[in-house]
C-alpha cells in the first residue's frame, strides 16, 4: 500500500508537466487554441495510463516482493492438510529456495507482462474486451495457485496441465477475486490467504 501511495503521488504531482512536455512534441504552447484544446484529453488519457501503470508495477514489485513468504505460507498450509511432508528448517535450504522462487517470480512477471499486454490490446476489441478482465482475473488465480505447486515441486509443464485440468475451479476463483475487487484494497490484503 505504501508503494501504491507512493507510485500515485510521484505520478500524479508531475503529471502536469509530463502532459506538456509531451504535447510540446507534437504542438507548442504558442499554437494557443489548439494546445488547449488537446491539453486535457491529452491529461486525462496519461492519466489512465499512469494509474494502469501504477497499478500494475506495484502489483509485480508486491508480487516479487511476497513471492518467498507467500510461498511459505503455502507450503505450510499443505503440510497441515497432510498434502506435502513437514521438513525442518535449514537456512541453506531456505535460502536456496528463496531464490529458486526468485527467479521463477522473475520469470512469471515476464510471461505476466506479455499476457497483459495481449489482454490490453484485446481489451479495445468491440465483442472481445469482456475478454481482457476475465483474463487478468484467471492469471491471478493461477499466480495465487502457483505457489503451491511450487512447494510441492511440480514443473511447468505439471502446472500447466493442473491448470487445463481444472479450469473452472480456477474460472470460480477468479470469480471470487472479481467479487474482492469490489471494495479497493482487499484483493492486496486477501491475496496471501
Amino acid at each position: 500500500l505504501i508503494f501504491l501511495f507512493l507510485g500515485f503521488w510521484l505520478a500524479f504531482s508531475n503529471i502536469a508537466a509530463w502532459t506538456a512536455s509531451l504535447l510540446g512534441l507534437v504542438i507548442t504552447p504558442s499554437a494557443g487554441f489548439w494546445y488547449s484544446i488537446l491539453y486535457y484529453p491529452t491529461l486525462v488519457g496519461m492519466s489512465l495510463l499512469l494509474t494502469l501503470f501504477v497499478i500494475y508495477a506495484v502489483y509485480v514489485l508486491a508480487m516479487l516482493i511476497g513471492a518467498p513468504f507467500h510461498s511459505l505460507l503455502a507450503e505450510q498450509s499443505l503440510v497441515r492438510e497432510g498434502k506435502l511432508a513437514s521438513r525442518p528448517f535449514q537456512l541453506m535450504s531456505w535460502m536456496k529456495f528463496t531464490l529458486r522462487m526468485l527467479r521463477i517470480s522473475l520469470f512469471k512477471t515476464i510471461i505476466f507482462v506479455f499476457l497483459g499486454a495481449v489482454l490490453f490490446a484485446l481489451s479495445f476489441i468491440p465483442g472481445l474486451n469482456f475478454l481482457a478482465p476475465l483474463g487478468t482475473l484467471v492469471i491471478m488465480a493461477f499466480d495465487c495457485m502457483d505457489y503451491s505447486f511450487e512447494a510441492s515441486g511440480w514443473d511447468f509443464r505439471q502446472r500447466l496441465s493442473y491448470f487445463r485440468q481444472h479450469l473452472f475451479q480456477f474460472l470460480g476463483m477468479a470469480g471470487g477475486l472479481a467479487l474482492t475487487m469490489l471494495i479497493p484494497g482487499l484483493t492486496l490484503l486477501l491475496l496471501p490467504g
